[in-house]
């Protein structure tokens, strides 16, 4: 490639992007742009809406409806972007989490355990038995630092989808429940050992 070919190429190319930019200056190449993305948006939304077939609207009361037969206690508090229903079910004290755009259902089991924060070899085997839980496990546990007492409480938590779609509704969230009971139980079982053994 000679000099002049080079120069004539960038002179080219420098002028095709001064002319499209000129063009774009007018809203030529905007307008296109935002046609393109209109009609991208507008093919995401009807696709979305083909796909899930999903009602949100429907989840709180599939929970409500299932709660009432398994039974226990249930008390709804209405939020402004969420509703929650404080659950008391075999010795457990539970609360759903449940928002009117989405079908997940977040269940806490909040406090379960507590540990004084200067135990710093208990706190550290709790921990350890979390992580371990949280490998083998649905569900999630976790520990919140209350300074104001001076201690570590631990929660448990699972997220779950609830449609009308599922068979045998009540069972289902049983099982979420039951998740829950059973993690809780196994840590709680290794922390009675090494409880009975010093650490």
């Amino acid at each position: 490639m000679t000099t002049s070919t080079l120069l004539s190429l960038i002179s080219t190319t420098f002028l095709v992007l001064i002319y499209m930019r000129y063009i774009d200056g007018k809203g030529i190449f905007k307008r296109w742009r935002n046609r393109r993305e209109e009609k991208k948006q507008s093919v995401t939304k009807q696709k979305n809406d083909e796909d899930d077939g999903l009602d949100a609207s429907k989840t709180l009361s599939l929970l409500q409806h299932a709660l009432t037969t398994l039974g226990g206690r249930a008390v709804t508090e209405e939020f402004e972007d969420e509703t929650r229903i404080y659950y008391d079910y075999q010795g457990g004290h539970f609360f759903f989490v449940v928002s009117p755009d989405s079908v997940f259902v977040k269940l806490f089991y909040p406090q379960w355990y507590c540990v004084e924060l200067d135990d710093i070899d208990k706190f550290s085997f709790m921990c350890r038995q979390i992580n371990n839980a949280n490998r083998n496990s649905q569900c999630t546990c976790f520990y919140v630092i209350d300074d104001e007492h001076n201690e570590a409480n631990f929660y448990a938590t699972c997220n779950f989808v609830l449609v009308e779609q599922l068979p045998q509704l009540a069972d289902y969230v049983d099982s979420r429940l039951q998740t829950i009971f059973s993690t809780i139980r196994s840590i709680s079982e290794v922390v009675n050992e090494k409880t009975e053994s010093p650490y």
